[in-house]
């Protein structure tokens, strides 16, 4: 393997090396802990997904899917990404208080969820069938919240 694809740090005394390139597969874990920190820097510098894809010239839905994990950046998002939001790469794996996490998703991920749901098909009746359940659903809510 290229060492270029290999990112390594001190921190607190240990060496770390993260494997952080396209293609290699991180686990669901740490990816989802990866997104948690770039959107928690992204909010330090007050930005929005959309300020943030300006920058790095890519949709707002890139940096969506980063955050939510759903996406893993390659290290040279990364290194874009510290570059943008002025902070090291290191910044990236820095260990975040778990208070600051939030425990359940927002409404705006669920619905981003929903389109990557919808998007992983370009089969008609496939489509038809996931709107058709989640009307259903919402007509069900509907009745049980007279």
């Amino acid at each position: 393997m290229d060492s270029s694809h290999i990112l390594t740090f001190m921190g607190r005394g240990v060496r770390c090396k993260y494997l952080i390139f396209r293609g290699f597969p991180m686990s669901q874990n740490a990816t989802k802990t990866l997104g948690k920190r770039i959107k928690s820097l992204r909010l330090a510098k007050e930005w929005t997904q959309a300020d943030l894809a300006e920058a790095l010239g890519c949709e707002p839905m890139t940096i969506s899917r980063y955050e939510r994990g759903s996406y893993a950046p390659g290290l040279e998002a990364l290194e874009e990404m510290a570059r943008a939001l002025e902070c090291s790469m290191e910044s990236f794996f820095v260990t975040v208080a778990p208070a600051s996490l939030p425990s359940e998703p927002s409404g705006q991920e669920l619905r981003h969820s929903l389109c990557d749901i919808a998007y992983q098909t370009d089969d008609l009746d496939t489509l038809k069938e996931i709107v058709a359940s989640a009307k259903k659903i919402l007509a069900r809510h509907k009745k049980s919240s007279r």
